[in-house]
This record gives C-alpha cells, sequence and structure tokens, in this order.
C-alpha cells in the first residue's frame, strides 16, 4: 500500500509540473503578443487570419461558380453561411 501511495505521488508531481510548464508558456505567449501588439500595434498572427480570410473567401467564391455553373442550390443554411464571407451562393 506504501509504494502505490509513493507512485501516486510521484505521478502527482509530474501532472503538476507539466500544469506549470502550461501556464509558463502560456505567460509567455501573452508577454509576446502584449510586445507584439505594443511595437507594431497589432499582434503577429493577425497577418496569418487575413492569409486564412483570403484563402476562405476565394473557396467560397470557387463553389459559388461551380454551383452556378452545375446548375445546383444549396439549402438556406449554407446560403447564410456563404453570405456571412461576403459569397452570395444560390439557393434551392
Amino acid at each position: 500500500m506504501f509504494i502505490f501511495i509513493i507512485i501516486m505521488e510521484a505521478i502527482t508531481a509530474v501532472g503538476f509540473a507539466g500544469n506549470i510548464v502550461q501556464f509558463v508558456d502560456f505567460v509567455a505567449n501573452v508577454i509576446s503578443a502584449a510586445d507584439a501588439i505594443r511595437k507594431r500595434g497589432r499582434p503577429h498572427s493577425l497577418s496569418n487570419l487575413r492569409k486564412w480570410t483570403a484563402t476562405l473567401k476565394d473557396l467560397a467564391w470557387e463553389l459559388k461558380t461551380d454551383l452556378e455553373a452545375s446548375g445546383d442550390t444549396l439549402c438556406e443554411q449554407n446560403q447564410v453561411r456563404g453570405s456571412k464571407l461576403g459569397v452570395h451562393l444560390p439557393v434551392n
């Protein structure tokens, strides 16, 4: 029974150490983002978000073009999703 308690305490200690490492990593990321905002006025990730948004808009536009060419339509729910991306898709 004593060995079981020691093993469980060791596992708990490893888990706690892992939580500390995660917290330190999170704080470092927050400090890095805050520093980038202070220096450049925006976070580093903003350029990636802009690229991803442009890619999604391009894909939605291709979908619209393909649907119009084939004469197919989308359900109303998907029409709403497309319009949020700035692309008006044909509805059935």
